[in-house]
């Protein structure tokens, strides 16, 4: 029962971190809808195509507002809905990049640990079961239940691990600060 679920959890988590690698790659796109509400994501509905633009998620706390900003007739009373939409899609921007570097700090850890446990016998024998371990094939696609654990197109722990090192050094490229695993075997 519990190795079934142990599957079920890694299968699962592998799922969702393979769709989720996929559409980092793509890159995140900002549109706003017809009442004036920010939008992110990977895929824009066609109708904002021609109104969406791309956020770089390594500099979306260095927004210069001399660049971007229209600039502004000197009156004494300054627009403040422009402003406060500004402040609003730049909050909109961090969060989903705090977002972005949440979800791939849980992947990298997913991906690089496995779990065991220990049973000790008299005499000093040790075995160990791995409890939890989530597996890729060669391609980097999960591997799917009833697929077997063993195999030419499964990767080995080690080409894992240099994998998941590739994806932990993308992410961070894109402005994430995930640590390397200790004791991690390239």
């Amino acid at each position: 029962m519990y190795f079934r679920w142990g599957i079920m959890r890694s299968i699962t988590a592998c799922t969702i971190f393979l769709l989720f690698a996929s559409s980092t790659l793509a890159g995140v796109v900002k549109w706003k809808d017809e009442n004036g509400v920010v939008h992110f994501g990977d895929r824009v509905p066609e109708k904002y195509r021609e109104k969406a633009e791309n956020v770089d998620l390594r500099n979306a706390n260095a927004v210069s507002n001399d660049n971007q900003a229209p600039k502004q007739s000197r009156s004494k009373h300054p627009p403040r809905k422009s402003t406060n939409s500004q402040e609003s899609s730049d909050e909109q921007t961090r969060q989903a990049k705090a977002r972005f570097c949440m979800e791939a700090q849980q992947n990298y850890t997913d991906l690089t640990t496995v779990k065991h446990k220990y049973d000790r016998y008299s005499g000093g024998y040790t075995r160990t079961k791995t409890l939890e371990s989530h597996v890729l094939k060669k391609d980097g696609t999960a591997r799917k239940q009833g697929d077997p654990l063993m195999g030419t197109d499964i990767m080995t722990r080690i080409e894992q691990n240099r994998h998941t090192e590739t994806l932990r050094k993308q992410w961070n490229a894109q402005g994430c600060s995930i640590a390397q695993t200790p004791n991690l075997q390239l």
